[in-house]
């Protein structure tokens, strides 16, 4: 076991340290570049750890199977 502030921690394969704990994620999220390929693996992960209010924010529609579970906005996040 390794000291730290988490109980369960402990080193992967890589050497890079992990928390094994359980943590319930709540709140409002927006994945810019929700479209894309880690966007939307990012919301689709977030779904996974019961996080229900995702906002997608992209140049291109969401056209994905989650399409009925996130608030799509087709929009440009830069400064014009």
């Amino acid at each position: 076991m390794i000291d730290g502030p988490f109980p369960k921690e402990y080193k992967n394969r890589n050497g890079f340290q992990e928390n094994t704990m359980n943590m319930e994620m709540s709140g409002k999220v927006l994945v810019t570049g929700g479209s894309g390929f880690l966007g939307i693996n990012l919301i689709r992960y977030l779904f996974a750890k019961g996080l229900t209010d995702v906002r997608s924010l992209d140049l291109v529609e969401f056209d994905y199977p989650e399409k009925g579970r996130v608030d799509a906005v087709v929009g440009d996040i830069r400064a014009e």
